[in-house]
């Protein structure tokens, strides 16, 4: 149960994201090129005017993107760091994470990455850790797929722009009671600044601290550290 409750808070937290992002794709397959390029003409904005690079989700060739996140119902509180390189196609997520109940605190620390056409999420704690093939480490936060027919379909709405750790990001609102989720997400250069939103009345807030740009990315950051123990899924 605690390992769900830690994972709900690392990934249900991208959950607006990643639903855009694959409405997005679903969207554009029955959209014509005409309205497709008006789209995108209508979302571009100031904060995300360079030109996403061919095969990457950002528009940086690397960085180390360190951000803290909390879910106050499940008493939880984390502080995520996201380790990119080659504009993303080569991805870590490493997570650190407490969740008290009671008088107790349970520590919590997992890394997340992709390599060789695998995605490997390793528990730092237990050392184990599962390889799947294919998928990705983190949502392609593309907010230029938002098409007007998604927009009035989720009721998702531009809220203009929000500097976040010093950055002018471009904010989006959805509010679907259907889907049982709110809230606002800020994004720059393809990555996720900010979220406050409540999905099936969980409040969930995750905001960037610090950005290093063109960074030096680890190569332990996609390794498998010796001492864990890998179960294959699928593939």
């Amino acid at each position: 149960m605690v390992t769900i409750q830690l994972r709900s808070l690392t990934t249900l937290s991208l959950v607006f994201l990643v639903t855009l992002s694959s409405c997005g794709k679903k969207d554009a397959a029955t959209t014509t090129t005409d309205s497709s390029s008006a789209t995108k003409s209508a979302t571009a904005s100031p904060a995300s005017a360079t030109a996403m690079p061919s095969g990457g989700k950002y528009k940086l060739k690397s960085a180390i993107v360190t951000s803290t996140m909390e879910m106050p119902t499940l008493h939880e509180t984390g502080t995520t760091v996201l380790y990119f390189d080659n504009y993303g196609q080569k991805e870590s997520l490493e997570t650190t994470a407490e969740i008290k109940m009671g008088d107790m605190t349970i520590p919590m620390h997992s890394i997340k990455f992709n390599q060789d056409g695998f995605v490997y999420d390793i528990d730092l704690v237990k050392k184990t850790g599962r390889k799947i093939q294919g998928g990705a480490v983190m949502p392609t936060n593309d907010m230029s797929a938002v098409t007007p027919q998604m927009a009035a379909q989720y009721n998702i709405k531009k809220e203009g722009t929000e500097t976040v750790a010093g950055r002018e990001c471009d904010v989006i609102s959805m509010n679907n009671a259907k889907m049982g989720m709110t809230g606002r997400v800020a994004t720059w250069n393809g990555i996720g600044m900010k979220s406050d939103m409540v999905v099936s009345g969980m409040p969930m807030k995750m905001v960037v601290t610090k950005i290093e740009e063109n960074a030096s990315i680890p190569e332990s950051k996609f390794q498998v550290p010796p001492d864990v123990k890998i179960f294959n899924v699928g593939g």
